[in-house]
């Protein structure tokens, strides 16, 4: 069988900024090529539909698709000498995606009848009658989108059960322009199943579309969102679970999560990835607005009650965790613990432990709690091989060059490698500085990441957050390999520190959230 490589890049577009292009597109194919009116090609939808653009290599533009907010995928459009290289494919399969993570049952298209095979091999049956649209004949077909949990309930049946510490969500920081009506939509899927009914004063209409939702309006967005910071949760297969925001000045708010992926730690995970985001800027303290019976949640993160700080009516506030329709909010704040660069070099100096002995047999990952300080090249080798090779959840790396003779090397690869391929939960997660060092001189990890992109991902750290020269190793949710400064061998490790690892990965997620994506780093070349 042969491998063809994808020659173009997709991304879902902006209409504001996009529509030009996308326009233009559609236009050459449907006006020109096809000979359909300006005036049935283009209708009043686009700007409250999602849209994707396809750029070839060149980045000229050559393909675009949009989903409607009833389900309907169309004006699905590829340049003609750009046809059969699976653009097309590539724009139905993200739309698809796009539907189910929204949480559309079903999906449908008019298809024109010379590529209902095309559809078809994408899983699209047709239905009805054929039917006459802009002077071409269309068939309507759908496809059938399994539910989130059926769908977990095949991958269930193949894959082994993890430990319960094992997180059923992943998250990412995102903008309110590219993911505002999928972060509404859930604000109101939680507000509506909590049955409240808050009406905004000022406008008398549900945020979505302006458009009233079984007659009841709910405030679930405002003129504060575009200036906040955002974080989303998302299952496994993509549906948007659970989202918060943050204010530049730390003022925390619209925490919501789903009601069926409630007590799996969503919400503790979201509110850590802002006060993560706080100490990246500098903030001396945070505030949170939350029902007083989320005290002892909210204190899990080292919250307090304000005195004498009752907030405004929920009818003003947040459509939050709670599922009682009216409530008071309180006030809570957080003291951010900024890190002090000399008083984590100093803390450093001062550690003592036993020498590293690698010959003793084994140390055991979760259990063996002795402090190992690591003083040559060889024995930071050795320790990394030797817990990472016994990681079966997560391996995360923070390490501004990757270094060759500690990670560049066969059995490291092929350890890293069985972890990738053990099922979809295992993650490894690396971050560095600079990729030009890795590509030059072809990376084991880099090339064991390309073949396995979606078990082993590689960030570039954004520059706020390269104010100490550290690298460590976090494996699982024990193991830590440190060394203060990444080009001296010298450090500690441990096979069992919850405690340092929790505050590593603290600090890794933070900068994991704003990380810098190489396209450079994700070229495979054959």
């Amino acid at each position: 069988m042969s491998l063809r490589l994808q020659n173009f890049d997709i991304r879902e577009a902006d209409w504001e900024s996009d529509s030009k292009v996308l326009l233009n597109l559609r236009k050459l194919v449907f006006v020109v090529e096809q000979k359909v009116s300006p005036e049935e090609e283009f209708d009043n939808l686009d700007d409250t539909s999602w849209h994707w653009l396809v750029h070839d290599k060149r980045g000229h533009p050559i393909g675009t698709g949009r989903l409607l907010d009833t389900g309907q995928i169309g004006r699905m459009a590829v340049l003609e000498n750009h046809r059969g290289e699976g653009v097309g494919a590539a724009v139905l399969d993200t739309a698809v995606e796009k539907a189910r993570a929204l949480g559309f049952e079903e999906v449908f298209l008019n298809a024109q009848v010379h590529a209902l095979g095309f559809y078809e091999k994408a899983g699209f049956t047709a239905t009805g009658e054929p039917f006459d649209e802009a002077g071409i004949k269309h068939q309507k077909m759908v496809r059938t989108l399994l539910p989130v949990r059926h769908d977990d309930q095949l991958h269930g049946a193949r894959v082994k059960p993890l430990d319960a510490n094992i997180k059923p969500f992943d998250t990412s920081e995102v903008t309110w322009k590219a993911a505002g009506k999928i972060l509404r939509k859930v604000r109101e899927s939680v507000a509506l199943a909590s049955g409240r009914q808050d009406i905004d004063e000022k406008n008398q209409t549900v945020a979505n579309e302006g458009k009233p939702t079984s007659g009841v309006p709910i405030d679930t967005t405002d003129q504060l969102d575009s200036d906040c910071l955002h974080w989303q949760a998302q299952s496994h297969d993509g549906q948007t679970i659970g989202c918060i925001r943050m204010s530049p000045t730390g003022e925390i708010s619209r925490l919501v999560v789903l009601e069926a992926y409630r007590n799996q730690g969503v919400g503790y995970t979201l509110i850590e990835l802002a006060l993560t985001r706080a100490v990246a800027l500098n903030l001396d303290s945070v505030t949170l607005r939350a029902p007083l019976e989320l005290q002892a949640f909210v204190a899990r993160h080292n919250f307090h009650l304000v005195p004498d700080q009752a907030a405004e009516h929920i009818a003003e506030g947040d459509p939050s965790l709670i599922s009682s329709p009216v409530q008071d909010l309180q006030l809570f704040e957080h003291q951010v613990e900024l890190i002090n660069v000399a008083e984590e070099r100093r803390r450093f100096s001062q550690l003592n432990g036993e020498n590293y002995d690698a010959s003793e047999n084994p140390y055991v990952l979760g259990k063996a709690s002795k402090f190992l300080l690591l003083r040559r090249e060889e024995e930071f080798k050795n320790v990394i091989f030797e817990m990472t090779a016994q990681a079966s959840q997560s391996i995360r790396i923070w390490s501004p060059l990757l270094d060759h003779r500690l990670f560049h090397h066969r059995a490291l690869r092929e350890s890293f490698s069985k972890l990738a391929r053990k099922n979809r939960y295992t993650k490894i997660e690396i971050l560095i500085y600079d990729s030009h060092r890795i590509i030059k001189n072809s990376h084991a990890i880099l090339e064991i990441s390309r073949k396995l992109p979606s078990s082993i991902s590689i960030r570039l750290v954004h520059p706020d957050f390269r104010s100490m020269n550290n690298e460590f190793i976090i494996v699982d949710n024990a193991g830590v390999i440190f060394r203060q400064d990444a080009e001296k061998y010298e450090g500690y490790a441990n096979f069992r520190d919850i405690t340092e690892n929790n505050r590593l990965a603290r600090k890794f997620r933070a900068a994991w959230e704003t990380g810098l994506v190489d396209p450079n780093i994700r070229q495979l070349k054959i």
